[in-house]
């Protein structure tokens, strides 16, 4: 970042907010999008339900170890954005919350 400062007469304080920003900007506004637009297709219970019904049967056991720890994360962030601001009450929302979290981190 010092080099980036340097070369472009910007400010490293500057630098650090704007990449802050943008980092947040690229992990909440397809967050919401991802969510909103799971809701109205009703995606999340869909997506719950085959991925639980995958991880009965064998098969890949990476591939299965991996949605079981994304299902776990999303699980985790939607519970504790639950609790802190009271929005995810239905189940549904749950659901859509933990497909918008997972398809957001997968593709970080």
């Amino acid at each position: 970042m010092k080099a980036i400062s340097s070369r472009t007469h910007t400010p490293l304080p500057s630098l650090l907010v704007s990449f802050a920003v943008l980092h947040e900007l690229t992990a909440i506004v397809p967050f919401v999008g991802i969510f909103f637009g799971a809701r109205a297709l009703g995606i999340g219970e869909l997506v719950v339900t085959k991925v639980t019904k995958f991880n009965e049967n064998p098969g890949n056991e990476w591939t299965r170890e991996k949605l079981r720890q994304l299902a776990k994360e999303g699980e985790n962030w939607t519970e504790r954005i639950r609790r802190k601001y009271g929005v995810f009450g239905v189940a549904g929302d749950v659901a859509n919350a933990m497909v918008a979290y997972g398809i957001t981190k997968v593709r970080e």
